[in-house]
């Protein structure tokens, strides 16, 4: 599939420029604690914030005499507002390993500790404790005759407050460097894949004790001596720890699986899996709830594809086997995620969403450039796929129901500014505080962390044009042949499409031709059908001949598309036909088991075009009625739709009561002007829906503001974002009221128009009124 120029004008609120100071510095952040069992370490790379869906960097901090970051380590979270790098730097010919504390209110060093293995990844709890490992060649090892002992740091100091001191016996011999990372079980018992002597063992700390003791030890017999080849990852509950392991016969290398009870350190289970090593960077074995995943690639000398297996985490048996094939989507493995029930696969070059349940593919999407970092990818709470890529974008968003790209940052230069390199060294996590965090290699060979908040895209379809603008909204939502259908309206009245965004839903593209009988199609809108339908799809055209002529729907037709004409004899007619289609396909999402209509004025668009937005989220349909009563169409469609509650758009004077109280259980969303109106949308039916800090601005007042907001309306409901009205100069008090009453801070704007239709001061204000 082959990516849709976008051409998006991407204004960062904050326009960051590579500085030794703090750039953009906040407050202090909530942040998510990594929890009792520490951050994912079922090594899913899915966190439970919502990161931005329009990204900016909020600040680009270096961090001083920080060498360039290992490509294969993360960064973890603590309880303390910290994120935990890790590095090594040199000094005299001596590498000094070194684990960094960095606040992620302004990336600032707030400790280091020397002498901490950067290999082993590390584990912070909720509580205030980090566990890490000593570097077996430091002076800190001292006493326990250089052995990588486990040690325990306090958070807020940075000092080591328990360690494990290695007898260095024949019963308990001296512990090795720890080859993939520390786990930590609920009941305090941290798990490590050691090197002992010439062996591989699964160990178990007791880190209850001062000092801490060795409770157990599993002897991962026939291990192959590559200690990148074994994997560990924990069971959601910590009570099962699965040890993955490279076993070399004569000449031939195969995949162990082993279940351990954490508590006593005895094999519950095993199996062997196809494959000759696992996949590196920590990312060869996935826990994701129901399946453990394993992860596999080439192993020098060997002829075998990498793969990705499914086994079932309480038997280990294989459910089901997915191989990378050249020339196929799944061509290779790099990094896997998981997100809303989709298994996301970074391939090296491209993304692909696989179903759980077979491995089948569900959908692919081209990233802008290849990998030169292993593929990291990320996922959030909203169903977000984060990802990196070498000369091509530093940071790209998808959603992983569909792979339709989101966001895709422009170069890194004008992205991050001058001396910053554009692949993140090391992606993740996203917080409670909205950001996404990542450590990316200075031009001059430094490091520095980048806070990803909200940003802003202004979408003004390069000529400020509604048919352009329109154009632009379909191609930042889909790939080519990805949408599912086209509504296609006339460009100069509102009348048919005012129904029209419960219609278009999130799958498909609301786009625009010149009106009247004798008007021809669009030949930009002609070519954007052809390019984001597949063909033999549906093109829904609003209204009858005289609004849509029959020669574009011929022409349409002609280029290969099945036509369906939603038409009545008024808009008040054609909106009851749309409604029925919408009842059907939106039934699945109406909430509580209820069937919803919002009844909205005929005669103007504010009020149906703010609703029609949040109504389309929840797949209920929109009709139209004069002010003064219930028009008799709309009253049938009611009856006929099996409506059993109704929002009433606007106040008494968009609709009557006696309007309103014709329609079953009305529930009245208005206020005293359309920007209100908008806002009170937002407040009382976006609020379950909404994705939190992201907000589309409609220029309420504009003549075809109708056109871009509806355009709008899919992109909306892909991210959560609720339509906000605004003038073209100012930011209207109810508008700027909903803002500091929601406690809105650091939002992500999608500004419709070009700026004379929203000014720049405009964005500024909404920036003031959510700052900090």
């Amino acid at each position: 599939m082959q990516r849709p120029t976008i051409s998006i004008c991407l204004a960062v609120l904050l326009v960051i420029t590579l500085l030794p100071t703090v750039v953009g510095a906040q407050t202090t952040p909530a942040i998510a604690p990594g929890g009792g069992a520490g951050a994912d370490q079922q090594g899913t790379a899915s966190f439970d914030g919502v990161g931005p869906a329009i990204a900016g960097p909020e600040y680009i901090q270096p961090i001083p005499d920080f060498a360039s970051a290992p490509r294969d380590t993360r960064l973890i979270a603590d309880s303390e507002g910290h994120l935990l790098a890790q590095e090594f730097t040199t000094e005299r010919d001596d590498n000094i390993h070194q684990l960094v504390a960095l606040s992620a209110a302004d990336g600032t060093v707030d400790w280091r500790l020397e002498d901490i293995t950067i290999g082993c990844q590390p584990v912070a709890t909720d509580d205030g404790r980090i566990f890490a490992q000593l570097h077996p060649n430091s002076a800190t090892a001292g006493e326990s005759n250089f052995s990588a002992d486990p040690v325990e740091i306090d958070a807020m100091t940075g000092q080591i407050t328990n360690r494990y001191n290695s007898p260095d016996t024949d019963e308990f011999p001296r512990i090795g460097p720890c080859l993939d990372g520390l786990r930590l079980t609920p009941d305090g018992v941290l798990v490590a894949y050691q090197r002992v002597g010439f062996d591989y063992q699964l160990v178990g700390f007791d880190t209850t004790e001062t000092p801490m003791t060795e409770v157990w030890r599993w002897d991962a017999e026939d291990s192959d001596d590559v200690g990148a080849a074994n994997r560990i990852v924990l069971s959601p509950d910590g009570g099962t720890a699965y040890a993955g392991r490279r076993i070399r016969e004569d000449d031939t290398l195969t995949l162990a699986v082993e279940a351990i009870d954490t508590t006593t350190g005895e094999s519950i289970g095993g199996t062997i899996v196809p494959g000759t090593s696992f996949l590196g960077n920590g990312d060869g074995m996935l826990h994701s709830g129901d399946q453990l995943l394993v992860l596999t690639q080439f192993a020098g000398g060997f002829d075998d594809p990498p793969r990705l297996i499914s086994l079932n985490p309480d038997t280990l048996a294989e459910n089901w086997v997915v191989e990378a094939v050249e020339d196929t989507p799944v061509d290779g493995i790099s990094r896997a995620a998981v997100a809303d029930g989709v298994l996301v696969v970074h391939t090296g070059r491209d993304i692909v969403g696989l179903d759980p349940a077979d491995g089948s593919l569900l959908w692919e999407a081209e990233a802008s450039s290849f990998t030169n970092n292993a593929g990291q990818i990320v996922t959030d709470a909203a169903g977000r796929a984060y990802f990196s890529s070498f000369g091509g974008s530093p940071l790209e968003v998808i959603d992983t129901v569909t792979g339709a790209s989101i966001f895709e940052a422009p170069d890194a230069e004008d992205f991050l500014g001058t001396g910053v390199t554009g692949e993140a060294a090391t992606l993740g996590p996203i917080l409670d505080d909205g950001r996404l965090y990542a450590l990316h290699v200075l031009v001059d060979g430094g490091t520095a962390l980048v806070a990803y908040g909200s940003g802003t895209a202004r979408l003004d379809g390069g000529t400020g044009d509604p048919i352009d603008i329109a154009i632009q909204l379909c191609q930042y939502l889909f790939g080519d042949d990805q949408a599912r259908t086209v509504v296609l309206s006339r460009d100069d009245v509102f009348a048919d499409t005012l129904a029209g965004a419960p219609l278009a839903g999130d799958h498909s593209c609301i786009l625009f031709t010149p009106g009247g009988p004798d008007a021809p199609v669009d030949p930009r809108t002609l070519a954007e059908i052809q390019r984001a339908l597949p063909d033999g799809a549906t093109v829904r055209i609003a209204g009858g001949v005289n609004a849509v002529s029959q020669q574009v729907e011929d022409t349409v037709a002609a280029a290969g598309f099945v036509i369906e004409r939603l038409e009545g004899p008024s808009r008040i007619e054609t909106a009851v036909e749309i409604a029925r289609i919408v009842a059907v396909e939106g039934a699945d999402r109406q909430p509580n088991g209820e069937v919803i209509a919002m009844v909205a004025r005929a005669d103007d668009w504010p009020d149906a075009v703010a609703g029609g937005a949040a109504l389309s989220a929840q797949g209920s349909p929109v009709l139209l009625t004069p002010t003064d009563g219930l028009h008799p169409a709309t009253a049938a469609a009611i009856t006929e739709l099996g409506i059993t509650s109704t929002i009433i758009a606007g106040g008494t004077a968009a609709v009557s009561d006696a309007a309103a109280n014709a329609t079953p259980n009305p529930i009245r969303v208005s206020g005293p002007n359309r920007h209100a109106t908008a806002a009170a949308f937002a407040t009382d039916i976006w609020s379950g829906i909404a994705t939190e800090g992201e907000f589309v601005l409609a220029n309420l007042e504009f003549e075809q503001g109708w056109a871009l907001a509806l355009a709008a309306s899919p992109l909306s409901v892909r991210i959560g974002a609720p339509q906000l009205g605004v003038r073209a100069d100012n930011l209207p008090v109810e508008t700027s009221d909903y803002l500091t009453a929601q406690g809105v801070t650091d939002p992500g704007l999608i500004v419709l128009g070009d700026l004379t239709v929203i000014s720049g001061d405009v964005v500024d204000a909404v920036e003031v009124t959510t700052g900090p």
